[in-house]
C-alpha cells in the first residue's frame, strides 16, 4: 500500500509540475522594444529643422552660417529632403536621403550645433523613439564650407 500511495503522489507531482510548465511557455514575452512615434512628413517646401548662427568675422554682409531642411516631392516615398546650406557668400542646395527606420517609416530630422566647432552643425534625425542618430555634418571654417556624411545606417532587405 505505501508503494501505491508513493506512485500516486509522484505521478501528482509530475503532473502538477508539467502542467506549470507549460503555463509558463503560454505567457507573452515581454517586448523591450520602444513605442515608436511615427513623424508625419510635412508638405513639400515646409521647413521641418532649422538651425543659424551669426558669422562674426562677416559683420559688414550680417553673414550667417545656416542650416535648413525642408520635405521635396519625394520624401514621403523615399526619405529625400532638400538641405539648404548658406554660410557668408556660399549658398548651396543638395539633396539627401534619410534611411528608413523599422516599419519603413520616413525618420524626423534634427540639426544640432558642433560644440567643438565655431560654425558647425549635425544633421541628424529620431527615428521615431526620442533618440538623436546623427548622419551628416555641416562646417564653415577658414573661409570654406564642407559637407560630411558621419554614419551609415543599414536596412537589412526584408
Amino acid at each position: 500500500m505505501k508503494w501505491k500511495n508513493y506512485f500516486i503522489l509522484s505521478a501528482l507531482a509530475l503532473s502538477v509540475a508539467g502542467m506549470s510548465s507549460c503555463e509558463e511557455e503560454a505567457k507573452p514575452v515581454k517586448n523591450d522594444l520602444p513605442k515608436l512615434k511615427v513623424w508625419q512628413v510635412a508638405a513639400p517646401g515646409t521647413e521641418v529643422a532649422h538651425y543659424v548662427k551669426a558669422i562674426e568675422e562677416d559683420k559688414l554682409n550680417n553673414g550667417k552660417f545656416e542650416v535648413s531642411i525642408k520635405p521635396n516631392d519625394s520624401t514621403a516615398a523615399n526619405g529625400s529632403f532638400d538641405i539648404h546650406i548658406k554660410a557668408s557668400a556660399f549658398d548651396e542646395n543638395l539633396v539627401k536621403t534619410f534611411p528608413k527606420w523599422y516599419e519603413n517609416n520616413v525618420v524626423q530630422p534634427i540639426i544640432k550645433p558642433v560644440d567643438s566647432l565655431k560654425y558647425g552643425a549635425i544633421i541628424g534625425f529620431d527615428p521615431g523613439d526620442g533618440t538623436f542618430n546623427e548622419i551628416y555634418m555641416v562646417s564653415y571654417e577658414q573661409g570654406e564650407l564642407k559637407f560630411a556624411q558621419t554614419k551609415m545606417y543599414y536596412q537589412p532587405a526584408k
